[in-house]
């Protein structure tokens, strides 16, 4: 036990009694949880009924609540205790307090001798917006929104205008989501580092929201230490384990220090740019390489591989050959960007395609700490439904396959051999009077927190009247295992989806191992 702990515990009561000969009964505390999982500001409790075993009738029951902050000096020089939360044997204490986690310790003590023993549990603190899936939409009128599903299923709608007082402007181009991103608090005024939700859209909007509570952070006009030029557009952010934030834009990009394994405080702008390229909606992060990126330029029309410190190059075969298929593509428009990551083997996937003919092509890639390229190109068989479907999503984690939804229909295109072929992806519970115009995938599994592992196919569909509608399927092998485990309903018409989670760390990256689905 650390001194820090030892002066928490004897701090639990305040008391002058010594034991001296009186006799000693043991203090037994169980039905206490590991830890447990409270939304904040709407309502709850954290209601814990502990069993104490001891001889003695005479006990003092005291809950504490201590932070991050506990046991540090404030600005006056005293020690910052913890904070008392119950002074009865059953807690019923309501949660309203900051997101993040907290530790609870239930300390019991003999009124007679001054006896005390304890027992702790951890407190997860999340609001409506610090973990669940975030939905990208479009609104009727073409703008932008933001809906939010929380891990029980239900639906938060139109976050934007609930929380800023209107949609963002413009058709929404990009959904990201961001973790340990350095920002000034305007509560404090100190540097801190916070989950985000970065939205774009194709009015040259960027918002980047805290997901404390939705408060823009950044913007247009905060985001860079210089002035943005009126004709960058910006396209996202991301985080990368070597290079922390990265912001891709027709500028180039650019790095900003993450909090996290190779962090330190900073006010989260963005400096120069790091590459003298484009980029486009079109990008994934890169775990094998250690924190690269590959990306779709779409100023200079080129496929580029970017290194873990922010630096691109064109995308090549492994011996540097191929130019003519990856750079200067000036015809050629960008449709998909995935990442598959089977087996500790990272398969970035493009489909580009040729708008003077209408041919597609499928590209994939590797990558590794050693380099990333190009492995092959192949040319879409008028014959498959990828070279006709207009929504793609790379498997991410469960089987080489490219879904594609096209007439009404939803495929998976095999990648595994040289020869693509396709399988039909069969679907239940799609009803009558329902358009697919969406499919994606995201997961969580993370090798170094407590955590709840999924893997779902997101199946979106639109109807007449204007609104959408959401299934999310278990999968087996990279299909539906069975019925769609929940689904969820809202108005407008679905973009993207992505999953965000509140227990995210660095170090899982530390064996190129991402706990989260990374497709754009």
């Amino acid at each position: 036990m650390s001194l820090f702990s030892l002066t928490l515990l004897t701090g639990c009561f305040s008391d002058d009694s010594t034991l001296g000969d009186t006799y000693v009964s043991d203090i037994s505390i169980s039905g206490i949880e590991e830890s447990y999982t409270k939304t904040a500001f709407v309502g709850e409790y954290l209601n814990i009924s502990p069993v104490v075993e001891t001889d003695y009738a005479d006990m003092d029951y005291q809950w504490l609540l201590l932070d991050s902050k506990t046991g540090e000096t404030d600005a006056d020089g005293d020690t910052i205790q913890p904070t008392v939360i119950g002074t009865a044997k059953d807690l019923n204490y309501e949660v309203a307090i900051a997101p993040g986690t907290y530790q609870v310790r239930f300390c019991v003590r003999s009124q007679s001798n001054g006896y005390t023993a304890y027992e702790k549990t951890t407190l997860v603190v999340q609001t409506n917006f610090t973990q669940g899936f975030y939905i990208l939409k479009a609104t009727a009128d073409g703008n932008t929104e933001v809906d939010m599903m929380n891990i029980e299923g239900s639906l938060g709608e139109n976050i934007m205008t609930g929380v800023k007082g209107a949609p963002l402007q413009g058709a929404p181009v990009n959904l990201g989501i961001t973790y340990n991103m350095y920002y000034v608090n305007p509560d404090n005024d100190e540097m801190e580092a916070t989950n985000a939700v970065v939205v774009t859209t194709d009015k040259g909007i960027i918002d980047v929201s805290r997901t404390t509570d939705m408060l823009t952070i950044f913007d247009r006009s905060s985001l860079l230490f210089d002035e943005m030029d009126d004709s960058e557009i910006p396209y996202g952010i991301t985080l990368t384990e070597m290079a922390g934030q990265m912001y891709f834009s027709s500028k180039g990009l650019r790095t900003c220090t993450a909090a996290g394994l190779y962090g330190s405080p900073n006010t989260g702008k963005f400096g120069m740019p790091t590459s003298e390229c484009g980029a486009s909606q079109y990008y994934c992060h890169d775990v094998a390489s250690y924190g690269g990126c590959f990306l779709w330029d779409e100023t200079n029309h080129s496929l580029l591989a970017v290194d873990y410190n922010g630096i691109s190059s064109p995308l090549l075969y492994e011996d540097f050959s191929g130019e003519e298929e990856t750079q200067n593509l000036t015809s050629y428009k960008c449709l998909h960007c995935g990442y598959n990551y089977l087996s500790k083997e990272a398969t970035p996937t493009f489909i580009l395609e040729d708008t003077s003919t209408g041919d597609r092509y499928l590209y994939l890639c590797a990558s590794s700490f050693f380099g990333q390229n190009l492995t092959s190109r192949t040319k879409i068989s008028s014959s498959l439904h990828l070279a006709k479907a207009t929504s793609f999503s790379t498997n991410a984690s469960s089987a080489k396959y490219i879904y594609c939804v096209e007439g009404n229909k939803v495929y998976a295109c095999v990648f595994n051999s040289d020869e693509l072929s396709e399988v039909e992806i069969q679907l239940q519970g799609i009803g009558s009077g329902e358009t697919i115009s969406y499919i994606g995938n995201q997961y969580w599994d993370s090798a170094y927190m407590e955590s709840d592992p999924f893997n779902y196919l997101i199946v979106g569909t639109t109807t007449s009247g204007g609104s959408y509608k959401l299934y999310f399927y278990n999968m087996v092998g990279g299909a539906p295992d069975g019925e769609a485990v929940f689904t969820v309903e809202g108005s407008g018409t679905v973009k993207t989806v992505k999953y965000l989670s509140p227990s995210f760390d660095t170090a899982n990256w530390m064996f190129s191992y991402p706990s989260f689905s990374i497709n754009n």
